[in-house]
């Protein structure tokens, strides 16, 4: 799942991909096209990987993946809840007053990489070392961006 940020602002734009890993799955969210989430309808459209990395690009993701190359302000989580949210994760770090830009949740559901704008923010961030999300408690590992990127499909 990837989610732009306006970067002046740091929001979510509102827009969000989602990967998936066939066609019978792609089938299975399309047929989602105007269902909603809480009392919000979402439109999903069929897209490709220029197109998002194009979105993440005009939303400052491309800058910033520049910027990240060579440096650290990425976390990786582990022990996630299976029915954890973006949501959660984004009100976890709020507890440390630090708000992610990025999300990536992993196939397995358990494990995220989350992105921060400064390694200030990346390192109040990992200060949440093994608190909870629910009963589970969160393991915090500094991880690169390259690591990250190789990881989850972002360019370098």
């Amino acid at each position: 799942v990837h989610l732009p940020v306006d970067p002046g602002t740091g929001r979510p734009t509102g827009e969000g991909f989602v990967e998936v890993a066939s066609s019978d799955l792609l089938g299975q969210c399309l047929q989602r096209n105007r269902e909603k989430i809480g009392h919000r309808y979402v439109e999903i459209f069929r897209s490709n990987m220029d197109e998002m990395q194009m979105t993440m690009g005009n939303a400052g993701s491309s800058a910033a993946a520049q910027r990240y190359v060579g440096e650290t302000f990425c976390l990786k989580m582990r022990g996630l809840p299976f029915q954890c949210t973006e949501q959660m994760i984004t009100d976890f770090f709020t507890k440390a007053s630090v708000t992610p830009i990025r999300i990536h949740r992993k196939n397995n559901g358990g494990e995220a990489f989350v992105e921060f704008q400064t390694s200030s923010e990346q390192r109040t961030g990992l200060s949440l070392h093994k608190e909870h999300i629910g009963r589970r408690y969160i393991e915090l590992f500094p991880v690169a961006y390259e690591e990250v990127a190789q990881i989850v499909g972002l360019p370098m």
